[in-house]
């Protein structure tokens, strides 16, 4: 794949020739050599909270790149923990822990935020550009002159583009425009959020 493509698809956060969740792998292995060696422990309580919340909310961020819709196989693919070893941590199952899973497990721990950012979208409410930030892709809006707009494009540089008949005044995008705060107008049934390679 040429150069420019993979710019393309995966936009500027992504660590060049990488699909968002090995750029978040990368991420993290990078930061484990930079701990050097991290204190292993046999006591899987923060292991399996840390497991938990990835499981329930099914996303994983650091930094500013945020994968959603992460399943079982991708986080075990991810971590090189083995899946059934991973729901039994989120089951809270295990009462022990090998020293090995601690430590592929603690730097997840340390690097990745598996709480989902900002809030679930309410149809007919009014909001700014921040909870916004993580809308799923397909979310229409009206903004304060009435004129609709729908978030399209890659899961990883979403933009607003305009879902009305465009005039001459029409900004290219909503964050061009000095229409904010929006109403939230439709959010679509399923919810997709990764580009899969």
């Amino acid at each position: 794949m040429r150069r420019e493509v993979v710019k393309d698809k995966l936009g500027a956060r992504g660590v060049s020739g990488l699909c968002p969740l090995h750029t978040v792998r990368a991420v993290v292995m990078a930061e484990a050599q930079n701990h050097r060696t991290v204190a292993t422990s046999h006591d899987p309580a923060p292991l399996a909270e840390w497991v938990a919340a990835v499981r329930a909310s099914a996303t994983m961020t650091v930094g500013g790149l945020t994968v959603h819709d992460v399943t079982l196989a991708e986080l075990a693919e991810a971590t090189s923990i083995a899946p059934n070893t991973l729901s039994a941590l989120a089951a809270g199952t295990k009462a022990w822990v090998h020293a090995t899973t601690s430590a592929k497990l603690t730097p997840w721990v340390l690097e990745v935020d598996p709480a989902p950012r900002g809030e679930t979208l309410t149809i007919g409410r009014t909001y700014g550009p921040t909870p916004l930030y993580v809308a799923p892709l397909g979310t229409v809006v009206v903004d304060t002159y009435g004129r609709a707009w729908q978030l399209r494009g890659k899961s990883e540089a979403p933009k607003w583009c305009p879902a009305h008949l465009k005039r001459s005044n029409t900004p290219t995008a909503l964050d061009r425009g000095p229409a904010w705060p929006v109403r939230v107008v439709y959010t679509p049934a399923h919810v997709y959020t990764r580009t899969r390679f």
